[in-house]
């Protein structure tokens, strides 16, 4: 005996399906992203110089965070790390820098303000010294102690951006004063030739 499927079935469980794999998608989707501000346009070896960390495109009011940094130890040396605190006033850490390996980590961020961060907002600010001449990515990951947290104690998606930056090589001051000097001594001696060979 062999029994018929209703082709109606098949295709309202599939359907259901289809629902169901929707909605898992939907909800992967973050809530925010966690981002880099401008890099700068210009680096030499030896430059000072500031990058900011935002929030933007957050749904939810933030209770709180943290984050973890990746760069490259050869290029960049992070000299300090400074949280927001006219955001984040509850409690605050700018976390554990290692420059040997190139890590930052478990920096954590709160506010119990009334009016707590949403959609885009400023997080911290990191302080880097130029190395060397390359080119390396920062990227930003996400901290297993401290994850983003609403104001209705659920977890927060968070995307983590990355950014590229390239230290230039800069030549040596002497090399272009070397050059304008013989350039110069050039022009000299051309011009003598010119004036002992008119006064002939």
């Amino acid at each position: 005996m062999t029994t018929r499927q209703n082709p109606r079935r098949n295709t309202c469980r599939k359907s259901l399906f289809a629902i169901a794999g929707l909605c898992v998608a939907l909800h992967a989707q973050a809530d925010g992203t966690l981002t880099f501000g401008p890099m700068p346009a210009m680096l030499a070896p030896g430059d000072s110089f500031e990058v900011a960390v935002r929030g933007a495109g957050f749904d939810e009011h933030v209770v709180g965070g943290g984050f973890e940094l990746w760069f490259d130890p050869q290029l960049l040396a992070l000299d300090n790390v400074q949280v927001d605190t006219s955001v984040w006033e509850f409690l605050s850490s700018p976390g554990q820098i290692d420059n040997g390996n190139g890590r930052l980590s478990d920096v954590y961020f709160n506010s119990f303000a009334a009016q707590l961060p949403t959609g885009d907002f400023a997080v911290a600010t990191l302080h880097f010294t130029a190395q060397a001449p390359g080119a390396g990515m920062l990227q930003l990951a996400g901290s297993p102690s401290f994850p983003f947290a609403s104001d209705q104690a659920e977890l927060i998606t968070v995307d983590f951006g990355a950014a590229a930056l390239t230290v230039s090589a800069v030549p040596e001051p002497a090399v272009p004063a070397l050059w304008a000097a013989g350039l110069g001594v050039l022009g000299w001696r051309r011009w003598r030739a010119r004036a002992g060979a008119g006064s002939a």
